[in-house]
């Protein structure tokens, strides 16, 4: 496999991303962040490098560097 994908976000994506700025409106997520949580999600993706705090927040995550 290879060690870089692209992906699109689809339009399933961007519906569960303003699910999540929705629900989430005490938090500062930004589109960007949203659709992230999106596809990560998606994808399977339990784990994530990132200097990001809102992964951390957001939670279902495993953040490095920790």
């Amino acid at each position: 496999s290879a060690l870089v994908q692209l992906m699109r976000v689809t339009d399933e994506h961007e519906d569960l991303a303003w699910k999540i700025i929705l629900a989430h409106e005490d938090k500062e997520y930004s589109y960007t962040d949203a659709t992230s949580f999106a596809v990560a999600s998606s994808l399977g993706i339990v784990e994530v490098l990132t200097l990001d705090r809102h992964f951390r927040q957001f939670g279902g995550f495993t953040v490095s560097p920790s």
